[in-house]
C-alpha cells in the first residue's frame, strides 16, 4: 500500500477515536461546567455537535477555494496554528480565572 494511503487511513483512525472518545462523555463533562442535570447537558451536547456540523458545512466552500488558491497545506497548517492559539488562550485564560481548579 502506497504510504499515503496509510497516512490517510491512520488520520481517519485517529480521528474517529478522538469523537468514540469524546462523545460518550460530553454530557457528563458539560454537566459538571454548567452545574446542570444529565439531560440538560446532553441537549447542549447536542446543540454543539449540530452546531459543529453546521458551521462545517457552510464554511467548506470558503475553506476549499481557499485552498485552491493558496494551497492545502497553507490553509490546513493556518487553520491549526489558528485552533492551537484558541485552545491556548483559553487554557490560559482558565489559569487566570480560577488556577486551583486546572485539572
Amino acid at each position: 500500500m502506497r504510504p499515503a494511503v496509510i497516512f490517510i487511513i491512520l488520520t481517519v483512525m485517529i480521528d474517529a477515536m478522538g469523537i468514540g472518545l469524546i462523545i460518550p462523555v460530553m454530557p457528563d463533562l458539560i454537566a459538571q461546567v454548567q452545574s446542570a442535570d444529565l439531560s440538560r447537558a446532553a441537549l447542549w451536547g447536542g446543540v454543539l455537535a449540530t452546531t459543529f456540523a453546521v458551521m462545517q458545512f457552510l464554511f467548506s466552500p470558503l475553506v476549499g477555494s481557499l485552498s485552491d488558491r493558496f494551497g492545502r497545506r497553507p490553509v490546513l497548517l493556518t487553520s491549526l496554528s489558528v485552533m492551537a492559539r484558541v485552545v491556548a488562550l483559553v487554557l490560559f485564560r482558565r489559569v487566570r480565572i480560577n488556577p486551583a481548579h486546572v485539572d
